[in-house]
């Protein structure tokens, strides 16, 4: 008990309810007759210890020793203390052997509440999380998704310090280590590296971070493209569906995943990997989205809106260029823009059929691999596992 409130209170405050327990318990005993009535004379503990006749401090002493024996639970052990001096370096003993232990065993909570303190902030928005489903009774499918968007979106709960950090640290090492952060994400822009440090530093703390998982969609084609998307972690795939006249283009729109779009076909126009960006023509232009981006698994990107575009170009106007976003649309873009003029929703859903259309918005854009490809892959897979479960087979 008392190297467990040693541990608890950081040592000091432990050793204070150490003695005043010993303390109480040495006077209580002290001051107890255990008599068994059945011998003559009474059998008490100072006839058994054999310290009956011994003086008030001697007796007192031997109660305090057992106090303190009993209360640091060291055991009462084949060799103990006879003379009053022994018993004395023993509790001095005893005392320091619980401090020792309770400031060592509070350091090492200490340290792992500390190396801990992330994880439990993830278990407890994990916890939030499970609660808000189970009481709003959400489908299991969403709820899957749900859960998945906040494991990933978790581990990257330290970004939500990096401001504070940053604002803390001088002029010079901050422009470091935000050219070190934001060097690789932004390094498929053409002589990125020539920026003035306070230009880069302007348009990296105005990329606004977010998260996606597998089977998100990120644009929509037909949608108004809002930022310029640059892409830090993941894959995604770029497709163009072929939505027939009659579809009901606020269902679509109102897609969140591609499980909503199952059946409808669709041209897998290529991939976007790491230091990918996009969305670089229609976003000074008010132009809508050319083709449909949806994410191959968990994805971190950063988007630079239309505003923050806007306020970077006036700072440093060769940035613009260097992004790829012309000064005016491409021929086209244009022409796909005016054939979307005063007609339905349903109808800006049709994907143009020209693919410089697609590559203004897409400068960077690699090839996806034909469907057939993958499917002899898995068709491949099975046969070699029905060989191996065959060989098994035979060999029993």
């Amino acid at each position: 008990g008392g190297a467990g409130g040693a541990g608890g209170t950081g040592g000091t405050g432990g050793v204070g309810e150490l003695v005043g327990t010993a303390l109480e318990s040495g006077i209580k005993y002290a001051n107890r007759h255990l008599v068994d009535m059945s011998t003559t004379p009474p059998l008490t503990w100072l006839v058994a210890y054999g310290i009956n006749n011994a003086s008030l401090g001697e007796r007192y002493l031997s109660s305090l020793y057992w106090a303190f024996t009993t209360t640091a639970t060291v055991g009462y052990g084949d060799i103990t203390p006879k003379t009053n001096k022994e018993k004395m370096v023993a509790i001095v003993v005893m005392c320091l052997g619980v401090t020792v232990v309770g400031y060592v065993t509070s350091s090492i909570s200490n340290i792992m509440s500390i190396r801990n303190a992330q994880q439990t902030i993830v278990q407890q928005k994990r916890q939030l999380v499970s609660d808000v489903i189970k009481l709003r009774t959400v489908p299991t499918g969403l709820a899957r998704r749900i859960h998945c968007f906040f494991e990933y979106e978790s581990s990257k709960l330290i970004r939500e310090s990096e401001q504070q950090i940053l604002s803390e640290l001088p002029y010079r090492l901050r422009c470091r280590l935000i050219r070190h952060t934001f060097s690789e994400l932004l390094s498929r822009i053409p002589a990125i590296d020539c920026l003035p440090p306070h230009i880069f530093i302007q348009l990296a703390s105005r990329l606004t971070p977010r998260c996606f998982v597998e089977g998100d969609i990120i644009a929509m084609q037909g949608d108004y493209i809002d930022a310029i998307y640059f892409l830090s972690e993941g894959s995604l795939e770029v497709r163009r569906y072929e939505f027939a006249p009659s579809v009901d283009a606020t269902a679509i729109y109102e897609a969140a995943h591609k499980e909503e779009l199952k059946g409808i076909p669709y041209v897998a126009l290529g991939r976007l990997k790491p230091s990918f960006f996009f969305g670089v023509c229609g976003i000074a232009h008010g132009g809508v989205w050319p083709a449909t981006v949806i994410a191959r698994n968990c994805c971190e990107l950063y988007l630079l809106d239309a505003a923050a575009l806007t306020a970077m170009t006036q700072l440093q106007p060769e940035l613009g260029e260097m992004l790829g976003v012309p000064s005016v649309p491409p021929p086209c873009v244009a022409a796909h823009y005016l054939s979307m003029v005063d007609r339905s929703p349903a109808a800006t859903l049709i994907a143009p059929q020209d693919l410089e259309v697609v590559h203004a918005d897409f400068p960077l854009l690699a090839p996806a691999p034909p469907k057939g490809i993958v499917k002899s892959f898995w068709k491949n897979m099975e046969k070699v596992l029905e060989g191996v479960s065959s060989s098994f087979n035979n060999a029993e």
